[in-house]
C-alpha cells in the first residue's frame, strides 16, 4: 500500500518498500532473547537428514544452549555492523 493512500484508521507498517531495486535504507533486526529450537514440523525438517529431523522432534520448543546463542549473537552483531557500514539504519 502506498503511504499516501492509507486511511487514518490504519496504523502504518514499520516495513515499506517502493520496489526491489531501491537501495536498502532501514532493516528491522530480530532478537535472540527467548529463542527456542523449532518444532519438527515438515516446513522445518523437510531438507534435513532424517537423523537431524528426529532431533528436532526431541528438542523442539526447548531454549537454545547459552553457548549457541552467544555464537549466534556474535554473527548477528557482525551483520548489524555490516549494514550500518553500508549506511543502512537498523532497529530491533
Amino acid at each position: 500500500m502506498h503511504p499516501d493512500s492509507r486511511s487514518d484508521t490504519v496504523s502504518p507498517s514499520p516495513v515499506y518498500s517502493h520496489n526491489e531495486w531501491d537501495p536498502l535504507a532501514e532493516v528491522i533486526v530480530g532478537r535472540l532473547e527467548g529463542a527456542t529450537i523449532p518444532s519438527n514440523h515438515i516446513t522445518v525438517t523437510f531438507s534435513l537428514p532424517r537423523a537431524g529431523a528426529k532431533l528436532y522432534g526431541l528438542a523442539g520448543g526447548w531454549r537454545y544452549p547459552t553457548w549457541m546463542k552467544r555464537l549466534a549473537q556474535r554473527d548477528l552483531d557482525g551483520f548489524i555492523e555490516l549494514l550500518r557500514l553500508d549506511a543502512v539504519a537498523t532497529s530491533s
